[in-house]
């Protein structure tokens, strides 16, 4: 997991660097003894969605709560991006 999470920090470095808004996540990490391979942000990233399956898993064996994860952080994505286009400047 840590090279990924590296390539999101550069990632989110060079938005800055060009001037562009990075969305972070706002989904606390699963990161307690008692998680669940199906706890929202299970992977514990807060910079994007991170997601893991076995290389031979099929699409539909994908964990339920890293796909709700991602459907938060889109909404999170879609919300700032509305009220950015709106001229508010709260985030929550």
């Amino acid at each position: 997991m840590g090279h990924h999470q590296r390539r999101r920090q550069g990632l989110r470095a060079r938005v800055g660097q060009h001037g562009g808004i990075w969305v972070s996540m706002d989904t606390k990490p699963a990161n307690v003894k008692a998680w669940k391979r199906d706890d929202l942000n299970r992977m514990g990233s807060y910079i994007a969605p991170m997601a893991q399956t076995p290389a031979d898993a099929s699409p539909e064996e994908m964990s339920p709560g890293d796909l709700e994860t991602a459907r938060r952080y889109g909404a999170r994505v879609a919300m700032i991006a509305a009220q950015l286009c709106s001229g508010r400047t709260q985030t929550r």
